[in-house]
């Protein structure tokens, strides 16, 4: 008997041994019943549809803008991320899910969306295609930052190299990435002229010989030219990636960028393009980011005596195209400093060329009055100052007004040149013309671009 019940024992734990593993194979998990099983396969081809929809729906990038709908990328937003409650999918497909979503925020223009979906997405299974969708989108703000603010935060670049090399580790497969991937990379690691010269022969190459998207690597080779300083020969290369993709926002915000760096009476182009990516996608929130710092850079090169003669009629229009566009917009934070600022600045050119200004400057009031902190004090600052100088005044609210908003904004940046340059102008209009000109001495001190406006309103004022 005592064999017998060893024989029963073991035969019971080989069949729950042959159970186990025809169960695993025929996807049951331990323990599941049949209703679980279910809908856990419901959920995984779910996603598996939804990548492909997402993926198809891709070539709508290269219909017309105006022809393109977002809805189905909604849609297969709300479709994955419910399938993605499921606490019982693997790892892969968890995965899976969340690269999926994230290509659906990057096309619709939310980037950070997209970002925390590809975290998501890396941190359940790492994968190269994750890996270089996050590339992407950092170096768009890797790239606006370092040409418009003269540099990029460090851990932006590093976290760029981290993602490419990790990326290529990792294996790709389309060739043309890995390739891709390759290039970039060493332009990340330093982004040199030597180099960037290396990488658009290499760009050109890959691009005659692969089957990845032809526009966005000629995006990339105007990238490459930008580091070298040549604006023309971006803009050659962006142009063409415009023609290949009429809705490529990118592109059109790097030509925007290339303008600017053009500098001379072109510089408004530069404004146009960067509306041009709002139109284009009203999502993309890079373009808003993009217009702003364009309109108060030429603002400061306008108001520090750069533009003084220059006509500034292609900026108004285009700053009245843009007042309209924006109304139409979200109350988001960087979307209500796009529509404040265009208004400020409608406002201050109106004011030099003598034009009625007050719609514009209360148009800038409450757009600001929304807007929190430095921001927010400065430009409300600004443009009571400049309903001051409209009105011709030498005291009163608008003079108090401004210069306590524009203290207040000195708490957060003392050392700011351009928010001591306003104050100074504060001083000048109530014709305190000491404390202008300790105040304007201390911007300068900051920055000798800012004499040549000190001179030009201290010689107005015959008190040089």
């Amino acid at each position: 008997r005592k064999p017998r019940v060893a024989l029963g024992f073991g035969g019971a734990f080989l069949l729950a041994v042959v159970t186990l593993v025809l169960g695993l194979q025929l996807g049951t998990q331990p323990g599941e019943d049949p209703e679980a099983k279910r809908l856990r396969e419901e959920a995984q081809q779910t996603i598996a549809n939804e990548r492909v929809a997402i993926q198809s729906w891709r070539t709508n990038l290269y219909l017309p803008p105006k022809r393109i709908s977002y809805d189905p990328l909604l849609a297969s937003v709300e479709k994955i991320g419910k399938a993605l409650e499921r606490k019982d999918l693997s790892p892969e497909v968890v995965s899976q899910g969340h690269l999926a979503r994230a290509r659906s925020f990057a096309f619709m223009g939310n980037m950070q969306e997209a970002l925390v979906e590809l975290d998501r997405s890396i941190t359940a299974a790492d994968s190269s295609e994750a890996r270089l969708e996050r590339v992407f989108i950092l170096w768009e703000s890797m790239f606006r930052e370092r040409f418009l603010q003269g540099q990029s935060p460090k851990e932006r670049s590093d976290q760029i190299v981290v993602d490419l090399q990790k990326a290529i580790s990792l294996q790709f497969s389309d060739n043309w990435k890995e390739e891709f991937s390759r290039i970039i990379l060493e332009v990340a690691r330093d982004p040199n002229r030597e180099n960037a010269q290396k990488a658009i022969e290499s760009l050109e190459e890959l691009g005659q010989h692969s089957k990845g998207p032809s526009e966005e690597i000629r995006k990339f080779i105007g990238d490459m030219y930008l580091f070298m300083g040549e604006p023309d020969q971006a803009i050659k290369a962006y142009q063409a990636a415009t023609t290949d993709r009429r809705s490529y926002v990118q592109a059109y915000n790097s030509l925007a960028i290339a303008y600017w760096m053009k500098e001379g009476d072109r510089r408004h182009r530069a404004v146009e393009y960067a509306l041009r990516g709002v139109e284009i996608n009203p999502n993309y929130i890079d373009s808003y980011l993009l217009f702003t710092w364009l309109c108060q850079d030429g603002l400061h090169l306008y108001y520090a005596r750069k533009f003084v003669g220059s006509d500034t009629t292609a900026y108004r229009v285009l700053l009245k195209k843009a007042i309209q566009l924006f109304k139409e917009g979200s109350d988001q934070y960087p979307i209500l400093v796009a529509r404040g600022t265009a208004y400020l600045v409608d406002a201050f050119f109106r004011v030099v060329a003598g034009l009625n200004s007050e719609s514009a400057i209360e148009g800038a009031i409450l757009s600001f009055s929304q807007v929190h902190g430095f921001d927010g004090w400065f430009s409300l600052g600004c443009a009571h100052i400049l309903r001051a100088y409209a009105h011709e005044e030498k005291d009163g609210e608008n003079l108090d007004s401004a210069l306590r908003f524009l203290h207040q904004a000195r708490g957060e940046r003392p050392q700011d040149p351009e928010l001591l340059s306003w104050i100074g102008f504060g001083y000048y209009l109530k014709e305190d013309m000491q404390k202008a000109k300790e105040v304007w001495k201390e911007a300068v001190e900051i920055d000798s671009s800012y004499e040549d406006k000190l001179n030009y309103f201290l010689k107005k004022s015959g008190k040089r």
